[in-house]
């Protein structure tokens, strides 16, 4: 049977810009890590660089773990939660979002703002932007959506600090635990002084602008 080409004129073609098929597209090198939400609690605080900062717990939605229920559904978890303390944080808490989602080769993986992955080779590096963390914290407190810390837990949290600092006093002559106490005495005062400060800027009376 002959074919008949077709021999008016010439038709062009657009192209479209090459994409790698799925499988090998880029994925993190890394175990699935289902969405999760921060949470706060009245009585987890930590001080660094001088300052009291929450520290943030995590309620994750893996099935069937931590009272998430098989087929994904948070609900029970974020009951028992709330019953025991912990203040749950929306995702758009801050613009933008503090969750972000990759691609993985097995699923999923949702990772903080503030985490960057980075693949070298078959090993997955997982870098923390500790700064920006730390910013953020300070917001949920200046924005007032974190409540700041009772002085009450303050005095708690260091009264347990002094209580590592006295428990390794007598064994300042070995060098590894000279360090270590060090370490902790200096935690020590840093930690009296930010709940010196925090009480002096909450006992002061605020300022009102004339209208």
């Amino acid at each position: 049977m002959a074919v008949t080409f077709p021999s008016a004129g010439s038709t062009a073609f657009a192209g479209r810009a090459a994409t790698l098929p799925t499988m090998q597209q880029t994925r993190l090198n890394h175990e699935p890590i289902p969405a999760w939400w921060y949470m706060a609690h009245p009585s987890r605080w930590y001080c660094v660089g001088g300052e009291w900062l929450p520290q943030l717990g995590k309620l994750s939605s893996r099935p069937g773990q931590s009272n998430v229920k098989p087929d994904g559904d948070t609900s029970f978890a974020e009951s028992l939660a709330r019953k025991e303390g912990w203040q749950l944080l929306p995702w758009d808490v801050v613009d933008g979002g503090y969750v972000q989602v990759f691609d993985g080769l097995r699923g999923p993986v949702h990772l903080s703002r503030w985490e960057t992955p980075r693949q070298v080779g078959t090993q997955l590096v997982i870098l923390s932007d500790e700064e920006g963390y730390r910013g953020f914290l300070r917001y949920l407190l200046t924005e007032g959506i974190v409540a700041p810390p009772d002085q009450v837990v303050l005095d708690v949290l260091i009264e347990r600090q002094a209580q590592r600092v006295n428990n390794n006093a007598n064994r300042l002559h070995e060098p590894i635990i000279r360090a270590r106490h060090d370490a902790d005495a200096a935690l020590l005062e840093e930690m009296t002084s930010a709940a010196g400060k925090l009480k002096e800027a909450q006992a002061a009376p605020v300022r009102r602008r004339r209208g």
